[in-house]
């Protein structure tokens, strides 16, 4: 059996991506991409070779446009570092630590928390960043996960609070691990304007010294949602890091001075991190709001009007939003002249999706998974009209597929020189290969070959006394698109028949003791339970009777990224589910 450790997978030199990138550009060179360089190695690279081509790009309030450029950026990069430096050079106790790990906790804007990151990078030292959602208990495992040395923390009162109970929790809970030492997060005029605002020790240009780091080093943590238990934390050498640089090469266009609008993209969020990669290597722009202290709130509205405002191609963002611009018809002309709508991180309604279709907008759909180093399909696909919810591996990944005995298999990732997952986690074809385990069951197209969707999460299949099976995820993303439901989980493992617990959403909560109240929100909902079941097979169809009504007294628990901790709930209303078994 081969190894489980993907650190074991270190392939050099990389082998050669397709010829598809910077094909027509007088800005942009590619950088060395076959592991002779480190990531933050090809930011000196490109800062050398390609100085006046953009970076970012973002727009004020009156639509004016301000270009960054690799030269401009870089040198923050640069700023960074050496702010991050002289901010650990007063920690006596660990100013000799060879690498410290240093998070992140903020909400501050893109460019600067990128800058910020990569100057981190750039320091040589290990970068972990931490989604400002999570609750305080679980920022402290995943500082005792990393082993943190320092935290730079964003200036909000509730960002604030949160550090200081971490560290209360952390001391309490961990008390051989030394919590770490709080920084304040760093703005923009800082790492662009260093000179006006003294971070530097009255320096206005600071160059650092070569960057050695091997590629087996660490070179930064990100984390999973949490959607059972606490976030669990997810660590790149510099090896994996290099390998999200390929992405762009695979794929329908040349991404090379293309417009990516990351309006409502977090820099927290793993699709923020990987930029760094996507963008270093291909050439691509992203486009961004304008640096604000502190961040502005991300919208629909804000997300497509700086998309506009800054003359992108594509946009990414949450199916949410994709969903509010569908109801206006001037947002969908707007959608009608980019290249795409790109969206990920959640199932979009297929009526939404069919709708905007035959309206003109190209609907791009993604598959990505945090352990496997984010996207596995291609930045950019092809269109496929209304097969919009299907889409392919790029040839760098190489799945292995296990069939559920029905339509559906389960997806594993294997390992190769250009791609290790972040997380070996299972053997496939018999206990010959290591493979990272999706838990995703993944449906085949009927008549493209090689286009897949997700259908369902592994551990969420529910196994009837009858035998027969129910995906539930599916049927649950039925019912969240309609107006009186939070969300849903499909309980009956081991039973003759499926019943759901539902969320009510906002002002529609009640205590479900009342039965007059109870018997009126089945009513209500009762639409969209009947779509559920025109959908579902005959075992996995849903009677009034078997609606359950989340109640006060028990709230839904919800990850970082607002998704129902379905198996905690599930256990948290046992009582109420098999008092609907044994019936009155």
């Amino acid at each position: 059996m081969s190894s489980l450790d993907p650190d074991d997978y270190i392939s050099l030199p990389i082998p050669p991506v397709p010829k598809t990138q910077g094909l027509t550009s007088s800005t942009f060179k590619i950088p060395p991409l076959d592991g002779s360089l480190t990531l933050p190695q090809i930011y000196d690279w490109n800062l050398k070779h390609s100085p006046t081509h953009p970076l970012f790009e973002y727009a004020d309030e009156d639509g004016v446009i301000t270009t960054l450029t690799w030269a401009q950026v870089v040198r923050g990069v640069h700023h960074a570092g050496a702010y991050v430096k002289l901010k650990i050079a007063k920690d006596q106790q660990r100013s000799l630590e060879d690498r410290p790990i240093v998070s992140i906790l903020a909400y501050t804007d893109f460019v600067t928390y990128f800058t910020f990151l990569v100057g981190i990078l750039r320091a040589g030292y290990v970068a972990a960043f931490i989604s400002p959602r999570n609750s305080p208990e679980a920022i402290a495992h995943l500082l005792s996960n990393t082993n943190s040395h320092y935290i730079f923390v964003g200036s909000e009162a509730a960002l604030q609070t949160s550090a200081i109970q971490s560290m209360d929790i952390l001391t309490a809970r961990y008390p051989t691990i030394r919590a770490p030492v709080i920084f304040p997060m760093v703005t923009f005029e800082d790492l662009y304007h260093p000179d006006s605002q003294g971070v530097l020790n009255g320096q206005s240009e600071v160059e650092l010294p070569p960057c050695d780091v091997k590629l087996s080093d660490s070179a930064l943590f990100t984390h999973s949602s949490g959607s059972t238990a606490y976030p669990k934390s997810i660590r790149f050498n510099h090896h994996r890091y290099l390998l999200l640089c390929l992405a762009p090469f695979y794929g329908e266009h040349d991404k090379t001075g293309l417009r990516m609008s990351s309006h409502s993209i977090p820099m927290y969020h793993g699709m923020g991190m990987v930029q760094t990669a996507w963008t270093a290597a291909s050439g691509m722009i992203i486009t961004t709001p304008k640096p604000h202290s502190p961040a502005l709130p991300i919208t629909a509205e804000s997300t497509l009007t700086g998309a506009v405002a800054t003359k992108s191609d594509v946009i990414f963002c949450v199916p949410t939003f994709i969903e509010e611009w569908s109801r206006d018809s001037e947002c969908i002309k707007h959608l009608k002249n980019l290249k795409g709508v790109w969206f990920g991180g959640s199932p979009l309604s297929k009526e939404v999706g069919d709708e905007l279709t035959d309206q003109g907008v190209n609907i791009l759909n993604t598959y990505g998974i945090a352990e496997c180093g984010g996207l596995m399909s291609p930045l950019f696909p092809e269109n496929l009209g209304k097969d919009w919810i299907y889409f392919k591996f790029t040839p760098n990944i190489k799945p292995f597929f296990i069939s559920s005995g029905d339509q559906y298999s389960a997806a594993h990732i294997l390992p190769n020189p250009h791609h290790v997952p972040c997380v070996l986690n299972s053997t496939v074809d018999h206990n010959t290969r290591t493979a990272y385990a999706t838990n995703d069951y993944l449906e085949p197209h009927p008549t493209r070959p090689d286009y897949w969707r997700v259908v369902d999460r592994v551990d969420n299949e529910i196994i009837h006394s009858s035998g027969l099976k129910t995906h539930p995820g599916p049927l649950e993303t039925i019912l969240h698109h309609d107006p009186y439901i939070e969300s849903a989980v499909i309980f009956g493992n081991g039973r003759e028949k499926p019943g759901v617990i539902i969320d009510p959403r906002g002002d529609h909560k009640f205590d479900p003791v009342d039965k007059d109240k109870l018997a009126e929100f089945r009513k209500m909902v009762w639409p969209s339970v009947e779509r559920l079941n025109q959908y579902a097979p005959p075992q996995s169809r849903i009677s009034e009777e078997m609606i359950l009504v989340s109640s006060p007294h028990k709230p839904f628990v919800y990850t970082a990224k607002f998704s129902v901790r379905r198996q905690a709930m599930i256990e948290l209303y046992q009582p109420e589910i098999d008092a609907l078994y044994i019936g009155p």
